[in-house]
C-alpha cells in the first residue's frame, strides 16, 4: 500500500529535528545551544512517534476500498494544508510579536478553533506564558526572541 502524505510530513519533521539536534551540539557556548536543542528534541520525539503510528496504520489500512481512498485523499490535503498553515502562523507570530505573545496567543487559538471552552482556553494559554517565562527567563536566564515589533534587531 501506498505510504500517506502525513508520514511524509513526519518524515520530513524527524530529519529536521535531527539536522536540528546535531547542528545544535556544534555551538560553541551552552547558553546558545539549549533553546535549539530542545526543541529539536522534541520536534525528533514527536516526529518519531507519528512515524511509528503511521507504519502501524499503513497495515491496518490495506483493505480500505478505491473510492474511501479518493475522498481520504483529499480530506488528508486539507488536514496536512491546516497543519502548515498553523506552523507558518506560529513561526510568521514569533517573527513580528516574539515568544511571549506568540506561544499564548497561538494556544489560545488553536483551542478556539478545536471548540474548547473560553475557560480552558484562557487558562492553558496564560499557563503556556507563565511556563514559558519561568523556564527561560528566570531559570536559564535566556532572554527569549521579543519580536521584530517589539524591538528586536
Amino acid at each position: 500500500m501506498k505510504l500517506k502524505g502525513s508520514f511524509w510530513v513526519a518524515l520530513f519533521f524527524l530529519a529536521l529535528g535531527l539536522f536540528g539536534i546535531i547542528q545544535s551540539l556544534t555551538f560553541r557556548y551552552w547558553e546558545s545551544m539549549v533553546l535549539p536543542l530542545g526543541i529539536s528534541i522534541i520536534i525528533f520525539i514527536l516526529a518519531a512517534v507519528q512515524v511509528v503510528r503511521e507504519l502501524r496504520r499503513r497495515g491496518e489500512a490495506a483493505a480500505a476500498k478505491a473510492t474511501a481512498e479518493d475522498s481520504g485523499a483529499k480530506a488528508e490535503t486539507r488536514r496536512l494544508g491546516l497543519i502548515f498553515g498553523w506552523a507558518a502562523g506560529f513561526c510568521l507570530a514569533i517573527y513580528l510579536f516574539g515568544f511571549y505573545i506568540a506561544i499564548p496567543t497561538f494556544a489560545f487559538a488553536y483551542l478556539k478553533w478545536r471548540r474548547r471552552g473560553w475557560l480552558v482556553a484562557v487558562i492553558f494559554a496564560v499557563g503556556l506564558l507563565v511556563f514559558s517565562y519561568a523556564v527561560f527567563a528566570i531559570g536559564l536566564k535566556v532572554p527569549l526572541y521579543k519580536g521584530l515589533i517589539f524591538g528586536a534587531h
